[in-house]
């Protein structure tokens, strides 16, 4: 594994190098001003903040408090330029300038839906369509590529609307964007962001700029990782994270429009799968800037509680808010490892052993023992008794033997591998009880009723059962029967 990483680093990083000093020069890549209520205004600059070498950072106020921009250049050149309205806050205008030359002439993507959609399940069909402009357009909402072509200026604009926080730990979407304008010119372009006058609700969203090319339309392998983020109906990237949406019902005080955070960084895991495939600076980009975000939310005890109060489990499981979801906390953590072994961050490496060191702390208390092995519930509450056990499902308990094991991987920790081996342990004891009359696989154990129970998921736990088996083999040179009876028998049921 180690070897597979090492080659991956150097392509990562391979469009990196030569552009490492670009942000070092004597014009900056970007500048900007802003105004409030039409009268000019200088907004106060922090001291910049480095995240080790990936990222130097200068954040800007208008009053000491309230963060009005925050301006991040990255390893390779890039700018992220992030821009945030607050609540109950005075009309506002901020100009960008891009200071890169290129032609006046661009094509502008624009991501739209075919139907609109409230829940992140339902299957989206979504495209970037082309529109061809010069002088200044209003960019459209939601994420947008202004493209020059090859070796040219490029910019990504990510402008989703107005959200107001709910009291269930949610956040919803009130309105539209204000409004951002576009113009180039030959020496330079110029963006124009438009924050109407806030009450109780507030506006942010991020521009990418490179002197690159950030995305190439033409490679649908790319655009396909792309579309898959999303970044502005189902996920929607803040600087505290990733929020996704929900559905009616999901959520206690759940409504149209409604986000919940969503701590996994799955949509960053994805990009590095598919940037091994295919260099683009874009998806690098954001990347970069979710380690960032990955390293520094994470707390030390290795988990984020989730906020919000799921309904279904509410009424079963009296389950309140604050509790440890194991798949997005072991999602996260998995991010972090990938950071640590591709790009050596130092943050990554300190934060990816935080979870594996709670859950050996929780076991004794939070596990569904099988023989000489045991099983976590899928969620650990801290604030209250369950009315009941709660299940555990076999997506959750194959994420964390693939968390363990790639972690061994990279500190060789043996307590962390022998923890694995005794959910490999409870797997094996149970291994035949989760497979179906049909081949498929049930998705969880439920102990109060003692039965396995309900539709597993299409493609999420083959994907897992088949990094199972391949770490597995990795580790202890050899394949478990259980682990592969049940990738076979999913495999067989997919028609894989």
């Amino acid at each position: 594994m180690r070897r597979a990483f090492a080659f991956l680093l150097v392509v990562v990083l391979a469009g990196c190098t030569l552009a490492k000093g670009e942000s070092i020069v004597e014009q900056p890549l970007v500048s900007f001003s802003a105004s409030v209520d039409g009268k000019q205004v200088n907004p106060w600059s922090s001291k910049p903040v480095s995240f080790e070498d990936f990222i130097k950072e200068e954040s800007y106020t208008l009053d000491g408090r309230n963060k009005l921009a925050a301006v991040q250049t990255l390893l390779n050149g890039d700018v992220i330029f992030w821009f945030f309205q607050p609540q109950f806050s005075p009309k506002t205008k901020l100009f960008l300038s891009i200071n890169i030359e290129g032609p006046e002439s661009f094509t502008y993507w624009t991501h739209t839906y075919e139907s609109r959609s409230n829940y992140a399940g339902d299957p989206i069909k979504s495209e970037y369509v082309p529109g061809f402009g010069s002088g200044t357009i209003r960019v459209p909402d939601g994420p947008c590529l202004i493209d020059y072509g090859k070796n040219n200026r490029s910019v990504f604009v990510c402008s989703n609307g107005r959200y107001r926080k709910q009291d269930t730990g949610m956040i919803r979407r009130v309105a539209p964007p204000s409004g951002i304008f576009f113009s180039s010119g030959k020496s330079s372009a110029q963006l124009e962001i438009n924050l109407d006058k806030t009450d109780d609700e507030w506006e942010d969203g991020f521009v990418v700029i490179s002197k690159q090319l950030l995305h190439d339309m033409t490679n649908q392998r790319s655009n396909e990782a792309l579309l898959a983020s999303d970044l502005g109906r189902v996920k929607i990237l803040r600087q505290d994270g990733f929020w996704f949406i929900t559905q009616i019902g999901d959520y206690d005080g759940c409504v149209e429009d409604s986000f919940y955070p969503n701590p996994g960084f799955y949509t960053s895991n994805s990009i590095l799968k598919w940037y091994c495939q295919q260099e683009n600076r874009l998806l690098i980009d954001i990347l970069l800037t979710t380690m960032k975000i990955a390293v520094e939310t994470t707390p030390d005890v290795g988990y984020n509680k989730m906020p919000v109060i799921s309904e279904l489990f509410e009424s079963w499981y009296g389950l309140g808010p604050n509790y440890l979801d194991t798949r997005f906390s072991t999602d996260c953590s998995r991010f972090l490892i990938n950071c640590a072994q591709i790009f050596s961050c130092k943050g990554a490496l300190e934060k990816a052993p935080m979870l594996a060191k709670a859950y050996q702390r929780l076991a004794p208390g939070h596990t569904i023992k099988f023989g000489d092995g045991f099983l976590f519930e899928d969620y650990i509450w801290f604030e209250g008794e369950p009315k009941i056990p709660i299940h555990t499902s076999l997506n959750h308990t194959l994420c964390e033997i693939n968390y363990l094991l790639e972690l061994y991987l990279l500190n060789e920790d043996e307590s962390v591998k022998q923890l694995a081996l005794k959910l490999v342990a409870g797997l094996e004891e149970t291994c035949d009880n989760w497979i179906r009359s049909n081949g498929d696989l049930w998705y969880g154990y439920f102990p109060a009723w003692q039965k396995y129970d309900r539709e597993d998921y299409t493609d999420l736990t083959y994907n897992d059962l088949r990094d199972t088996s391949r770490l597995f083999l990795q580790v202890f040179g050899q394949k478990n029967w259980a682990i592969e009876k049940l990738l076979s028998s999913k495999k067989a049921y997919l028609g894989k």
